[in-house]
């Protein structure tokens, strides 16, 4: 159970904020910004799929589909980045291997969620297709761009841009968006989901 934790704002989102900073000072704005632009997109997505139901009832019911994941977007998203990014300097095999170990956490996060009832099927596959074509799309446009060695002090620096973001308390990103979805619908109360947290 702890493990859904994990993949959710709190924890996702200082995450890529330090993956932001560790590409910003070792490779250069360009591909900083490359993953901005990917990571956001995708995450603009899963906020655009949750409140859509929560504002306005927006889903297929048929198959059980209320939302998008946010959590496997964001496990699927950073997981496989994170592992490509700590293990330059390394060999090809080395890093593939690295990235595939970030999918497989992924996925074992999609089976968290599904086994614990926080999301259907169908919103884990949504979630986890987009949060991959994010990571698989940013390693593979900066795979032609110059590596820097892993240091210390790219370590801490990351580390230091991860703590001062979690203390910026990311998770209070389902109260607004549970308030933005309200202000647009003019409803009162969201609609029920199983689990409204991105």
């Amino acid at each position: 159970m702890k493990l859904v934790y994990v993949g959710g704002t709190s924890f996702m989102l200082p995450a890529a904020a330090a993956i932001g900073a560790w590409l910003l000072v070792s490779r250069g704005y360009r591909v900083a910004l490359w993953w901005s632009l990917l990571f956001l997109s995708g995450l603009g997505l899963i906020i655009a799929s949750k409140m859509a139901f929560m504002g306005w009832g927006v889903g297929i019911p048929s198959i059980a589909f209320k939302a998008m994941s946010g959590h496997a977007y964001l496990t699927t998203s950073v997981a496989p980045v994170g592992m490509y990014l700590l293990l330059q300097g390394n060999s090809v095999k080395v890093r593939a291997v690295g990235v595939l170990l970030g999918i497989a956490f992924s996925l074992a996060m999609g089976a968290c969620l599904a086994f614990y009832d926080f999301h259907s099927i169908p919103e884990i596959v949504g979630g986890t297709l987009i949060g991959g074509t994010v990571s698989l799309g940013f390693i593979r446009k900066s795979a032609s761009l110059p590596t820097a060695p892993v240091n210390p002090a790219l370590l801490v620096g990351s580390a230091l841009v991860f703590l001062v973001v979690w203390q910026l308390r990311p998770g209070s990103l389902e109260r607004w968006m549970v308030s933005a979805a309200l202000h647009l619908s003019g409803n009162e109360k969201p609609f029920i989901t199983r689990d409204s947290r991105c």
